[in-house]
């Protein structure tokens, strides 16, 4: 043995469940067990070496027709203080089963998860760790063999993939470091008996899954934000927004007759990241142009953020009432950068009083402006410093998102937030990490699809994909140029395609007007979008609000995956590129440059498309027309 205890166990989830543990210098090993009842027993393996018990606690209960299996990995009494840095791994093997889950992926977001690479090891948590994790993320992996395997929150947890198995590493090194955790590893394996469930088995553990280790939530976003589309500054206009451009855009919007849910009021209002107060050179009246703009029948929403840079007025304030993420001797600010400042703090929302202390900053400035609501931003502990120091030393550093989403929820539910991890329970949109105006899995349009579904299968219902046609970057050298008067537009196939597919999600988001396109094109682009508006109102949103409450009461996902209807259906198990709204629509968008038409899977079922032709599932139709203007859907024959 060397100075870590390096357990490994290797479990290979088939049909059935084995287990083959590897002990390395341990001889003798003992079996306790205990039973309460038929359905609950408990046994413990403790397999001994000179210097410490590796103790497994296996603790089983079974209800209805699930059984779950509690796996408990520690070290009793060691008998040195080497043991004090225990490491515990476990690696799954994927075998012949289609996997969801894990986590949001900038570059890599593919459905199944299977084959999704990272052959390191890194922290599982929210944001971006060597471009792997994103924004969203749950301790949650699912199998299409009715299996899943959920990690216990407390965790100091380390995660690696590779397209035949992916391994778990409980350590305290960075960047668990600083949080005063017990270093063990604990999970849960749920499988269901498929025998009388052949159909929906797949769909019953993802809902028993939901409901007992996560949460439902407990009501649902504001409606408007699900029938009309949000207007964002952020894409068309980036920093360069002031009184003149707000009043602007808004007046184009209404003369090309679009509806609004709000205008969004994105990066930079402020005089400096971190103070709350105006630019009065672009806003030199802000309550009298919110008032201008509600009169237009259009709410509004500011952009804000968890960071003070450190030319701040608030700097100087946040670090003496120590409200910001500290170093790790906890005495100085821990400075750090994000995209908007080379040096500044991260408010530490692990603290009450920071918490507090921001809520009010936000109420002061909804009661001085008149502004409607917030769109939250960031929130992910990458944009942490390195090192540092959370106020909450007894929990995992993702209790940073979790309080963070906390404190946006209390600003009502007319918010968008754009991190998730144990928060499902918050009535609240949720938007996808910032798409790239390009068409694949890494970022672009594809993703929009593989990350609703993953999102749905997380908990998270209340989807916000990003804006149409992508945030329409400058890249310089591979990475984003935020200071640029420079517009890298979509391509109008590629708008065009990204507002088909946004239509049939809950909520559409435009930055980039439609209009953009005249007379740059022969193809009526606005013409499109409008119409493409007027489906999601009329046909889209009902169902939308119907499937939004049905998710408060049930769990069950609003945009689902075809095997929803089918869990045996292998073919639908493995269907990356279209899907389904609640049970009654069939989406099969374009995600492909210069396509016009698409092989299509019906998965079981009477499915009609616009033209009243049924389709009868399962079934694969050949090269189904899709021109520039028309997005394949169908509705489910009941």
């Amino acid at each position: 043995m060397s100075s870590k205890l390096h357990q490994k166990l290797n479990l290979r989830l088939d049909k059935k469940i084995k287990y083959t543990p590897i002990y390395d210098d341990y001889q003798e090993i003992t079996i306790e067990k205990s039973r309460q009842n038929a359905e609950d027993y408990r046994a413990i393996y403790a397999a001994k070496s000179k210097a410490a018990s590796l103790v497994l606690d296996v603790k089983t209960k079974k209800s209805d027709s699930i059984t779950c299996r509690t796996y408990d990995w520690t070290v009793d009494e060691p008998l040195n203080s080497n043991y004090a840095k225990q490491e515990f791994e476990d690696c799954f093997y994927l075998g012949n089963a289609s996997w969801y889950g894990q986590a949001e992926n900038k570059n890599q977001q593919f459905w199944p998860i299977n084959d999704i690479e990272f052959k390191e090891y890194s922290p599982y948590l929210t944001g971006l760790f060597g471009d792997i994790w994103s924004s969203i993320l749950e301790r949650y992996w699912l199998s299409s063999n009715g299996v899943a395997v959920i990690v216990e929150q407390s965790i100091p947890l380390f995660v690696k993939k590779n397209k035949t198995s992916f391994c778990l590493l409980a350590s305290s090194k960075e960047p668990y470091h600083n949080q005063h955790l017990i270093v063990k590893l604990k999970y849960d394996i749920c499988q269901i008996d498929q025998s009388s469930t052949k159909t929906d088995f797949l769909n019953q553990l993802q809902l028993f899954v939901i409901n007992n280790y996560f949460a439902r939530p407990v009501g649902i976003p504001d409606e408007r934000m699900f029938k009309s589309p949000i207007w964002s500054t952020w894409a068309t206009f980036k920093k360069k927004i002031n009184e003149t451009t707000l009043k602007m855009f808004a007046h184009d919007i209404l003369a090309n007759n679009y509806s609004n849910s709000q205008l969004e009021i994105d990066d930079k209002w402020q005089t400096n990241y971190g103070d709350f107060i105006f630019d009065t050179n672009k806003f030199p009246d802000m309550k009298g142009l919110i008032s201008y703009l509600n009169n237009l029948n259009f709410r509004t929403t500011l952009w804000v953020h968890p960071f003070v840079n450190i030319e701040a007025e608030n700097f100087l304030k946040v670090s003496l009432a120590f409200l910001e993420v500290r170093a790790p001797d906890g005495l100085r600010p821990a400075i750090t950068s994000w995209w908007d400042g080379i040096a500044a703090v991260a408010l530490d929302m692990t603290n009450p009083n920071t918490t507090e202390w921001f809520h009010k900053q936000l109420e002061k400035i909804r009661s001085d402006t008149g502004i409607d609501s917030f769109k939250f931003d960031a929130g992910e502990l990458n944009w942490l410093s390195r090192l540092f120091w959370l106020y909450n030393t007894t929990v995992t550093p993702d209790q940073y998102s979790i309080d963070y989403v906390k404190m946006a929820s209390r600003s009502g539910r007319m918010i968008e937030v754009r991190t998730g991890t144990q928060t499902q329970n918050f009535p609240i949109f949720v938007r996808m990490l910032d798409k790239d105006s390009t068409w694949g899995y890494d970022n672009g349009l594809k993703s929009v699809v593989t990350t609703a579904l993953l999102m749905s299968i997380l908990g998270y219902p209340f989807i916000l994909p990003d804006m149409i046609g992508g945030n329409a970057y400058v890249f310089e050298g591979g990475e984003i140029v935020f200071e640029t008067d420079l517009i890298a537009y979509p391509d109008y196939q590629l708008y065009v395609r990204w507002a088909q597919l946004t239509a049939f999600l809950p909520s559409m988001q435009f930055s980039i007007p439609p209009w953009h396109y005249n007379n740059k094109t022969q193809v009526p682009v606005n013409k499109i979008c409008k119409e493409l508006v007027d489906l999601h109102e009329q046909l889209v949103y009902p169902i939308l609000i119907e499937y939004a409450n049905n998710a408060v009461v049930t769990g069950e996902p609003i945009i689902r995956p075809l095997w929803w209807t089918d869990n045996s259906d292998l073919m639908a198990l493995k269907i990356s590129d279209e899907f389904l709204v609640g049970n009654d629509i069939l989406v099969a968008p374009i995600l492909d440059e210069n396509h016009y038409k698409r092989d299509i899977y019906f998965p079981v079922g009477d499915w009609e498309a616009k033209n009243g032709t049924i389709y009868q599932g399962p079934k694969m139709i050949k090269d189904y027309p899709a021109p520039i203007d028309e997005i394949p859907y169908f509705i489910r024959k009941k």
